[in-house]
């Protein structure tokens, strides 16, 4: 039986909330899928395909970091295996539970990468019941560390929170004011 991504998820929806029999990792897989983040491949030469950014479809992508977890179908641990291509640094260790793999039950694997249009994206690849699923999300962008940093100051600077404040106090007038209109 084939099962589309959405029937795979409400399988493993668990009925009351922190139960789930069928999927006890179901909330690693994606819900209300959107079309923004699909993995997509373009045809370089005879046969060669090179992979697009998921979230934005730019064709130069680059993998930074891989997680590899070496499970026997529903064993209790798990080898998980990074390899950090940035540090050249490679750690394997044994995980009780599901920890970071993205398939509840078997293998699974975790492609960190960006592309060349600025965005930052994490590719998990799970096998389930004769399955392969991916799912792709967006992390950030690859520049924006520095960015990042000079919008938390901001943020927690007085000019900024006096703005913010003024900037409530308005929305908070807006919708008084519209609920005074409906009566």
């Amino acid at each position: 039986m084939t099962m589309t991504m959405k029937q795979f998820i409400e399988a493993g929806r668990p009925a009351k909330k922190g139960t789930c029999e069928i999927e006890p990792n179901f909330d690693k897989y994606p819900q209300d899928r959107n079309d923004d983040t699909k993995i997509t491949f373009s045809e370089i030469y005879a046969g060669e395909q090179s992979m697009n950014c998921p979230t934005c479809g730019f064709e130069c992508t680059h993998i930074t970091g891989v997680e590899v977890f070496t499970r026997g179908e529903d064993k209790e641990e798990h080898t998980h295996t990074t390899v950090d291509m940035a540090t050249n640094k490679t750690t394997v260790e044994r995980i009780k539970g599901h920890g970071r793999n993205p398939s509840a039950r078997r293998d699974g694997v975790i492609l960190s990468g960006y592309c060349e249009g600025n965005c930052k994206f994490k590719i998990e690849i799970a096998q389930h019941k004769g399955n392969t699923f991916f799912k792709s999300n967006r992390i950030g962008s690859v520049h924006n560390s520095h960015e990042e940093n000079r919008i938390k100051e901001l943020k927690a600077s007085p000019i900024y929170r006096r703005y913010r404040d003024r900037q409530n106090a308005m929305a908070r007038a807006r919708r008084k004011a519209r609920k005074n209109e409906v009566e």
